[in-house]
C-alpha cells in the first residue's frame, strides 16, 4: 500500500492489489497516510494461496480493472487528496 501511495504522490497512477476481504483495511491504511482515494483493486484469490490455477483465475478476473487503474489519469481529488477528518462519537 505504501509504495502505491508514494507513486501516486508523485502524480503517477498506481494501484494496490488487495484481497477482497481486506478492502476496508487497505483504504484505512491509505487514509492514515493522507491518501484516502488511492486506487485499490480487489482480488478474489484466497490469502496465502499457492495454487497457480486459482492465482491465474483471480488475476485474469481483475486484469482489466488493473489496466484501467494504471492507464487512467489521476483525478483532481487523487492529485490533491484531502485528509478525512476522524469521526467523533
Amino acid at each position: 500500500m505504501y509504495d502505491t501511495i508514494a507513486i501516486e504522490k508523485k502524480g503517477t497512477p498506481a494501484v494496490a492489489l488487495a484481497n477482497q476481504n481486506f478492502l476496508n483495511d487497505a483504504h484505512s491504511a491509505a487514509s492514515s497516510k493522507d491518501m484516502p482515494v488511492v486506487r485499490v483493486v480487489p482480488l478474489s484469490i484466497p490469502c496465502e494461496c499457492s495454487d497457480s490455477e486459482q492465482v491465474e483465475t483471480g488475476v485474469n478476473a481483475a486484469i482489466n480493472e488493473i489496466i484501467a487503474a494504471l492507464t487512467t489519469p489521476l483525478t483532481n481529488e487523487e492529485k490533491s487528496p484531502k485528509s478525512k477528518e476522524p469521526e467523533h462519537r
